[in-house]
């Protein structure tokens, strides 16, 4: 694998994990914040959001991570 592919890749995954502990400690906030002021369904709720873009956020990592290594390595050009 290339340098240039290893960056690029290291730096969409970086960008992922950024994201994803925001929406980690974001749901851990609902969660711990709704025991004691929220009713259970509001907390549900709450929580399913940051869970759901968090799997969601994995899913197009993995095809980024497959996009480069097929040698897409810049979506822009197709637009």
């Amino acid at each position: 694998m290339k340098s240039e592919h290893r960056k690029k890749i290291l730096s969409a995954v970086a960008c992922a994990v950024c994201v994803f502990l925001y929406y980690a400690i974001f749901g851990v906030i609902i969660i711990s914040v709704g025991f004691s002021e929220l009713e259970p369904w509001v907390m549900f709720v709450g929580a399913l959001i940051p869970l759901v873009v968090g799997g969601l956020l994995l899913s197009v990592t993995a095809s980024r991570i497959d996009e480069i290594k097929g040698g897409q390595e810049d979506d822009l050009s197709k637009y």
